[in-house]
């Protein structure tokens, strides 16, 4: 039987939550998100629900896709096959069907994420002519978090200001998850060491380490250290989003935080 397809923009967005969980059961990393969480985070994302859909057989899950635009640029912000689905070859009809149709809409580059150990998934979107651009991982502060320069933070009031410094740095080709334009859509704090700059989530309620930038002209003076090893100290077992470029795995390390198990592949096409 063939699956049927409708538009998400036809379902509330708690129906799409419990779909995409439905659609997640399973999964070698468990996947789950409240209402709430889901609405805030993939409205943060950019995620349009007209080029986003869902797959349905007999009234049950098949498939969710969810994409997200900005410009001229798309991204595959989530996409889940239903257990009873899964090796039978559905995957790719209907990535066909999200890919086909955001093309149509203007877009001219796509990205995704995919776990790095998912190897089915990684031949699955090379078949569309993806290819890997960066590896990305994610870290954990240490558990007793160093205390110096922990009176020295300032919290800023606005996010929107990292665009204008992110933008004059020439750093436009973020990690999705990393941009600005995603931070400025989540409950965060902007914390500032300096010429430092750190954002930290607290969607669901649980801190996440979002993004860290400083200054071109003090890069290299330890600034961005001191800013990691005092967060840790303000939030015990703040972890990052696994969204942080491999390169700046040094910078990490450095400050005491460790890696987490999960590491993904950025990939895109054009």
């Amino acid at each position: 039987m063939q699956p049927e397809f409708s538009p998400a923009s036809t379902w509330t967005s708690t129906q799409l939550c419990d779909l995409l969980n439905a659609c997640f059961v399973g999964y070698s990393v468990p996947v789950s998100f409240s209402e709430p969480v889901f609405t805030r985070r993939f409205s943060a994302e950019s995620v349009c629900l007209a080029d986003s859909g869902v797959w349905l057989a007999n009234g049950e899950p098949v498939a969710v896709g969810l994409v997200a635009r900005r410009g001229w640029h798309a991204r595959l912000a989530a996409f889940a096959v239903a257990e009873p689905w899964r090796g039978k070859k559905i995957a790719k009809p209907c990535l066909e069907k999200l890919f086909d149709g955001i093309r149509e809409q203007g877009a001219r580059t796509l990205c995704l994420e995919v776990l790095a150990n998912n190897m089915p998934a990684i031949r699955l979107y090379q078949s569309f002519g993806f290819q890997i651009t960066q590896r990305l991982m994610g870290f954990i502060a240490p558990h007793e978090g160093n205390n110096a320069g922990a009176q020295q933070l300032d919290e800023t009031c606005d996010p929107r200001l990292l665009l204008v410094k992110v933008y004059a740095d020439g750093l436009v080709s973020l990690p999705w998850m990393l941009a600005p334009e995603t931070l400025c859509g989540l409950p965060c704090k902007v914390w500032v060491l300096g010429h430092s700059v750190a954002v930290v989530s607290e969607l669901g309620g649980v801190p996440q380490l979002r993004f860290i930038f400083t200054d071109p002209a003090f890069r290299g003076q330890g600034e961005a250290c001191a800013l990691l090893l005092s967060l840790a100290w303000h939030y015990p077992h703040l972890t990052s989003v696994v969204s942080v470029p491999e390169y700046l795995a040094a910078l990490f390390v450095r400050a005491g935080y460790r890696p987490l198990p999960i590491v993904q592949y950025e990939m895109s096409v054009d």
